[in-house]
């Protein structure tokens, strides 16, 4: 080979990295490229065959009729649950509204305290709201009244006990023979009506009931009215006129008055 073979022809010698082309000049034709084959095709991989002894497993086969769903839909008869699919769910009631209402008129301060305990929880339950803002008003109400109702009760109580307080204090001295005791329980119109004005006619009383097949005893208190500064203290008592031996008791009732703010006997009726 010569060494002009080759050389300029475009394609580098043995051994030698190829030079970068340069642009040619005017009136100078560019370099030929030295052409390359195109890469042959890759032929397409070949079919790996199956492991030997491997088979399908028995009895597997696709599933008849299987596509995809045109669409999604529910089945018959399905209904959504409570609170899916746009539908609210119920609102439940807080026990405690209800329990709030009921207490509000048989204990007003206990339902009033409940119903305000409610209220919070129904509004947070977005049901019950109604229930306990009545348990409110009716709690509230009642509380008032019965606020303002105290007192005359206190007075009342107060009353009834003095009442039956000064009956009391006149049946003892009769059982234990104590004129003062006697005269600072009673009124002179009691005592002009038993006749026993003064002392004296006071233990002539005690010593004719002593002799008597009935005396002077405990008697039982069955009711106590007071109207104002006057009360009505019911008895039953036995008395000396009762047929056979064997007294039985009969009503009596006794007026008994307030006088210089002391309760004292001042009449008796009586039984029939």
């Amino acid at each position: 080979m010569s060494h002009d073979q080759g050389y300029g022809s475009g394609a580098p010698a043995w051994g030698q990295q190829p030079t970068t082309p340069t642009t040619p000049t005017a009136g100078q034709a560019a370099p030929s490229q030295p052409a390359y084959p195109a890469p042959s095709s890759y032929p397409a991989p070949s079919s790996h065959p199956a492991p030997s002894g491997y088979s399908a497993q028995p009895g597997y086969q696709s599933q008849p009729g299987y596509s995809a769903q045109p669409g999604y839909t529910t089945q018959p008869g399905y209904q959504p649950q409570p609170g899916y699919y746009g539908q609210p769910a119920p609102r439940k009631t807080p026990a405690i509204a209800v329990v709030g209402l009921v207490f509000a008129f048989l204990v007003p301060p206990v339902g009033l305290i409940l119903s305000l305990i409610a209220i919070g929880r129904a509004k947070r339950a977005g049901s019950g709201k109604g229930l306990a803002v009545g348990g409110i008003v009716v709690g509230t109400l009642l509380t008032l009244v019965g606020v303002a109702l105290i007192p005359v009760i206190m007075n009342a109580t107060k009353d009834i006990v003095g009442a039956r307080g000064a009956f009391v204090n006149m049946q003892d001295s009769l059982v234990d023979g104590d004129c003062t005791a006697f005269m600072d329980s009673t009124t002179p119109r009691f005592r002009e009506q038993l006749g026993v004005p003064t002392c004296d006619d006071f233990q002539f009383m005690i010593d004719e009931a002593a002799a008597s097949p009935v005396g002077f005893g405990n008697v039982p208190v069955v009711a106590v009215e007071v109207s104002g500064d006057t009360a009505i203290v019911s008895t039953l008592e036995r008395t000396d006129w009762a047929d056979g031996g064997n007294p039985a008791p009969e009503p009596f009732d006794y007026t008994v008055v307030k006088q210089d703010g002391e309760w004292l006997v001042d009449w008796v009726e009586f039984g029939d």
